[in-house]
């Protein structure tokens, strides 16, 4: 009798073995994956990794960056600038510290700690975002 009870609770052990696993399996990132996706589409990566809004405020900060420097290079200046070269050289740094945050992220993502913005960085995005956006209106209303 005790020998069908010890097969009975082991067959029950490795039923949680197995689901844990494959919970384990289900719920983990890749960070190559995060890093892929980043480098395809800024913030991507953090998407991937559950950090919606972080992915938002990167993709959004890249492009107005982007449409920025497109901004000042074909109506202003067409020739390049100590301003174009400026804004690229900072276009090149925050797509390599959004691929580093992608990483980051699933890596809290994986540990099961939230992956987040502050406060005040979410607020400075912002401000940056419509400073930079009221730059591009009154470039247009230049032209």
């Amino acid at each position: 009798m005790e020998d069908y009870q010890d097969i009975d609770n082991l067959r029950k052990i490795e039923k949680a073995r197995y689901q844990v696993k494959q919970e384990m399996f289900l719920s983990h990132k890749s960070s190559l994956l995060a890093v892929l996706f980043s480098m395809l589409i800024p913030g991507g990566g953090q998407i991937y990794a559950h950090a919606f809004i972080k992915g938002f405020l990167w993709l959004s900060f890249f492009l107005v960056l982007t449409s920025l420097n497109f901004g000042i290079k074909k109506i202003i200046l067409p020739i390049a600038s100590p301003l174009n070269i400026f804004i690229s050289l900072i276009n090149i740094f925050l797509w390599l510290f959004i691929l580093y945050d992608a990483h980051r992220s699933v890596k809290l993502y994986n540990l099961g700690k939230a992956s987040f913005l502050t406060r005040q960085m979410i607020i400075f995005l912002i401000i940056f975002e419509i400073i930079i956006l009221l730059i591009l209106s009154m470039i247009g209303r230049l032209v």
